[in-house]
């Protein structure tokens, strides 16, 4: 079973997320950017097999940045799951910014 979480920065699981990206991106990593970022990674038995980032930005605008799956993965179902687990994670976020805001009032 496939299994999507936000990783813990600075983790195993983090790194592993990040070079995935730069592997199947052929890509350069900004780690000065990435510690601003949240990477979510997808695992199959323990192995991770994709990652995504997601850009944290000012007023509730968080970005979908990166999404990598490891080929012949089921690219196209896991890219989906991602993406779909990124979307849950920023849509928390403005919840969570909105109820601290009314809090604060």
């Amino acid at each position: 079973m496939i299994q999507l979480h936000l990783t813990t920065p600075m983790s195993k699981e983090y790194f592993e997320g990040i070079h995935l990206r730069k592997n199947v991106l052929e890509d350069k990593i900004d780690y000065f950017k990435e510690q601003k970022y949240l990477t979510i990674i997808a695992t199959y038995h323990d192995q991770v097999i994709g990652s995504a980032s997601i850009q944290r930005g000012l007023f509730s605008t968080s970005k979908i940045r990166n999404i990598a799956v490891l080929p012949g993965k089921c690219e196209t179902v896991i890219e989906e799951k991602l993406r779909n687990y990124a979307k849950e994670v920023i849509e928390n976020q403005r919840k969570n910014k909105a109820s601290l805001k009314q809090k604060a009032s």
